[in-house]
Order: C-alpha cells, then sequence, then structure tokens
C-alpha cells in the first residue's frame, strides 16, 4: 500500500514544530430544520467547535492523490488528502447543503508531553467509539501515520485553537 508522504511518520512529539489544519463545516441554511435530531447537529454545526489535523508535517497545496483505503484508518486518510486537494466543496446533508472547507498549516504550535499523551488516548477513543473499530496500524504509542485529528474553537478575535479542554485525561 502506498500512502502520502506528509502522511507518514507525521504524529506531532512533545516540544517539537506540528502543524494545525483547519476543516470547517457550515450548514448553508439560516434556518434550523423542524425535524429535532437534525436540529441539534444544525446547532452544533453554526457554533465555532469544529476539528482540525495536527501533523508533525506541512500539507502541500495541491497533494498527488495516489492511495488505496484497506481499512477504517485508511479511508479517514484517503478522505483527508481529497479534502485537503479540494480544499472546498459543498456537501448535502438531509437538513441541507454543507459548506466544508479545509486551511492548510494554518497554525504551528507545539505540544507538552502531557498534551501529546492525551491526544493519542483521544484520537484512539474516537476511532474507537465513532467507527466501531481501531484499525489495528494505528496505536497510542505511535508511528506510521499518526496525526492528530483534534477539536477546535474560534474564539472573539476570529483566532482558532485546540480545545484541549475537550480532550479528557486518559
Amino acid at each position: 500500500m502506498q500512502i502520502a508522504k506528509w502522511l507518514v511518520d507525521c504524529r506531532p512529539a512533545d516540544d517539537k514544530d506540528c502543524y494545525l489544519h483547519l476543516i470547517s463545516i457550515v450548514p448553508k441554511e439560516d434556518e434550523p430544520p423542524t425535524d429535532r435530531k437534525y436540529a441539534v447537529i444544525y446547532e452544533e454545526m453554526k457554533k465555532k467547535d469544529s476539528f482540525g489535523i495536527l501533523s508533525s508535517k506541512t500539507l502541500p497545496k495541491v497533494p498527488p492523490f495516489s492511495f488505496l483505503a484497506v481499512s477504517v484508518r485508511d479511508f479517514v486518510t484517503s478522505l483527508m488528502i481529497f479534502l485537503i486537494q479540494v480544499c472546498s466543496f459543498p456537501a448535502f446533508v438531509p437538513f441541507g447543503e454543507l459548506q466544508v472547507s479545509v486551511i492548510s498549516n494554518y497554525k504551528r504550535l507545539k505540544l507538552k508531553p502531557d498534551q501529546v499523551d492525551d491526544l493519542a488516548s483521544f484520537n484512539e477513543r474516537l476511532f474507537d467509539k465513532m467507527t466501531l473499530c481501531v484499525d489495528s496500524s494505528y496505536s497510542a504509542e505511535g508511528g506510521g501515520k499518526d496525526y492528530f485529528v483534534v477539536p477546535t474553537k474560534t474564539g472573539k478575535k476570529l483566532e482558532t485553537f485546540v480545545r484541549f479542554k475537550v480532550v479528557p485525561a486518559r
């Protein structure tokens, strides 16, 4: 299997530069849907909370796409490569249209050792609970293509940051 070089050996390490790549998902409709289950999702998406990718490598603006997904983790990686290539595109859900955007290399930061450990645990739980399985290549001990998916928030001054309070300690 061939994996894009910027997603290999890119796990953030403590006290080393890493890069936050933002993912923005915003509903296009001004009014929430009438169906309560969709209204809850709509309201969450209207908030300034989102997700990003945290990697020890910068991402190119237009990467080559030569990837075959053979596992859940590989599918997510493949999707991330696609998102980075496209940068901005619509998505359609039962309650309307979403505008999805990716901002590569948004911010450079350094993590503390406990933050790296907490993010590793968060990602392991995220892939375990959200996808109902953990790819055998993903482990909290690191290695391989272990970039982190991180929760983000945009503050009052429109500065986006990683929401470490959402990432509970082990």
